[in-house]
């Protein structure tokens, strides 16, 4: 949840300013929210996976979510950024905003 709330913060101070230095800032961000991902899903796998299909697993995934879904969003948000920049941005937020409250009604119950 850590890392969906820091892309939340990341996707609004892109959104917000239009300065160097909070796309510094969020850059960083960046780097530790995709830092986050990758250890809880390495985490998830070394709980869940036997260790013989433990490539596969992380193949799969990165066939996946890295590639295949960082493409479908891509075209989207490119969609979203001809019509206006902000939208692209609002989407990410919105995206980010939708998966953070289910992973936290999930945990909370």
């Amino acid at each position: 949840m850590y890392s969906i709330s820091a892309s939340i913060i990341r996707w609004l101070l892109i959104a917000c300013f239009n300065c160097i230095s909070g796309f510094i800032f969020s850059q960083l961000l960046h780097s530790i929210t995709f830092g986050l991902t990758q250890f809880a899903f390495g985490k998830y796998l070394d709980e869940h996976v036997e260790n013989k299909y433990f490539p596969f697993a992380h193949g799969i995934y990165a066939a996946l979510a890295l590639s295949l879904g960082s493409g479908i969003l891509t075209i989207v948000s490119g969609y979203l950024y001809s019509i206006s920049p902000s939208f692209s941005f609002r989407y990410g937020i919105n995206l980010c905003s939708l998966f953070d409250s289910m992973l936290f009604i999930k945990f909370s119950t």
